[in-house]
């Protein structure tokens, strides 16, 4: 047990760490020096300013760093700075892009009606501002949703019908775009299956994620000791708070409660290979990094603001391998 949490631990703490270096916010207190390039000379890169979630939190740095690699494929400066998932800060990093005349501003994770002061100073300065993770709404030049909810939220419910009376402990995070679409949808489907479940829903803290869904999930687990012999499940909207929980679970030597959740990494591919993580969503990082490469180009050359769709998949312990085969650096 302590030797699985001890290498568990160190392979987190080896891919953040390796994230933070690519993305630069390692030593530099979450910003990167300061840049003053004029993209109005002919032929000078584009510089983008980029409006992280949170240094802590694995999946977001991970997407971070595949828009970095493409933007940086394209010629591309890219200033990346952490606002510790607050939201003040996050607008305030904004507008300081806005003062330093980046060619374009990237927000990730926070909803684009958290971010009007950014959007109004970008306006004012006609700097496009796009969005990782909300759907497309007026005022903001393109977003690439990240939700991608209906399948595995679909396989989560297709589970719970065959179980009676279960029980679910559910991780949300509503301040984030992706966690509240896939939790809406989660309770979309719900009603719409008029299924009887009883969902017990805890709200994640960022900073902080893994050791607060830990927690929250040894309160849960003590209201519902193995002697009852219920029928537990746990849903997380993303897979920082999925590892906490499995990391709570494994501590009391409580097997047989299916994890469902989204952002595969590979601090959870032992835990998918087991069977203890039932089934999570991939999202390409680079496919990411590409497509919003492809909307600033798009926009310069006057095209219209849209929505993508992030490439995506499935992953459960069918196709892990497979999947592996193509991806040996998640292993």
């Amino acid at each position: 047990m302590i030797l699985y949490l001890l290498k568990m631990a160190a392979r987190r703490g080896r891919k953040l760490a390796s994230a933070l270096a690519c993305i630069g916010l390692i030593g530099a207190g979450g910003e990167l020096p300061a840049m003053a390039p004029d993209s109005a000379q002919a032929g000078a890169p584009l510089t983008i300013g980029l409006v992280n979630f949170d240094a802590s939190a694995l999946p977001a740095n991970i997407l971070a760093e595949g828009v970095r690699a493409k933007a940086k494929e394209a010629g591309w400066d890219v200033i990346v700075q952490d606002p510790k998932a607050d939201l003040g800060q996050a607008n305030a990093i904004c507008t300081q892009y806005v003062t330093r005349k980046v060619d374009a501003i990237i927000v990730h994770v926070f909803q684009i009606s958290q971010m009007a002061q950014c959007l109004a100073y970008a306006k004012d300065a006609s700097i496009p501002v796009y969005f990782m993770g909300s759907t497309l709404q007026e005022g903001v030049a393109g977003t690439v949703s990240l939700a991608v909810a209906s399948g595995v939220n679909k396989d989560f419910l297709t589970f719970a019908a065959t179980v009676p009376n279960l029980k679910v402990l559910a991780f949300t995070y509503r301040p984030g775009a992706p966690c509240l679409i896939r939790e809406q949808d989660l309770d979309t489907q719900i009603a719409a299956g008029k299924l009887s479940l009883q969902v017990s829903k805890e709200e994640i803290r960022v900073p902080g994620i893994v050791t607060n869904a830990l927690a929250s999930t040894q309160a849960w687990l003590n209201g519902h000791p193995a002697g009852q012999k219920e029928n537990l499940a746990i849903w997380a909207c993303t897979s920082d708070a999925a590892f906490g929980a499995l990391t709570a679970l494994k501590q009391v030597d409580r097997a047989g409660i299916p994890i469902y959740t989204f952002d595969m990494n590979e601090q959870i591919v032992d835990s998918l290979r087991a069977g203890e993580i039932a089934e999570t969503l991939w999202i390409d990082p680079k496919g990411v990094g590409s497509q919003l490469v492809k909307q600033i180009q798009d926009h310069i050359a006057g095209g219209a603001p849209r929505e993508d769709e992030a490439a995506h998949l499935a992953i459960t312990k069918d196709n892990l391998e497979d999947f592996l085969k193509k991806h040996p650096d998640l292993n």
